[in-house]
């Protein structure tokens, strides 16, 4: 008979390269976990994914969100609070997401592909920074 395994404990790695937001990441089987502490004031985002599916939602904290079709221009923007919901980023879907706050922010996303996978990222202005 062979053993189990009973429980399984995943670290986050932490990522802090960028002044306006620190990501802290795990693969768990083919889904990326991410937790993005957003730094007060800031924006992320400002790209889109050539591959990538994110979706995502609010822990705590207030966020403006804009998302633009770049071959249509067409745009859709939001509110995010915690209740608002989860949100789809298909690939191809340019985004910026503002902390509207004096205070941190945190947003939870799951992705097929790491959000910091440098050879997806198509940068996009969606916010002036």
């Amino acid at each position: 008979m062979r053993d189990e395994p009973f429980v399984t404990i995943y670290r986050f790695h932490k990522d802090d390269t960028k002044k306006s937001r620190i990501l802290e990441s795990v693969r768990v089987g083919g889904v990326y976990i991410t937790r993005m502490i957003i730094r007060p004031r800031a924006t992320i985002g400002n790209l889109y994914f050539t591959k990538t599916n994110m979706v995502f939602f609010v822990q705590s904290g207030n966020l403006d969100a804009t998302f633009i079709q770049p071959s249509s221009g067409q745009e859709k923007s939001f509110h995010l609070e915690p209740d608002s919901g989860i949100i789809h980023v298909p690939p191809h879907v340019a985004f910026g997401i503002k902390n509207t706050q004096d205070t941190e922010s945190i947003l939870v996303s799951f992705s097929d592909r790491p959000l910091h996978d440098r050879d997806d990222d198509v940068p996009f202005e969606v916010f002036t920074v």
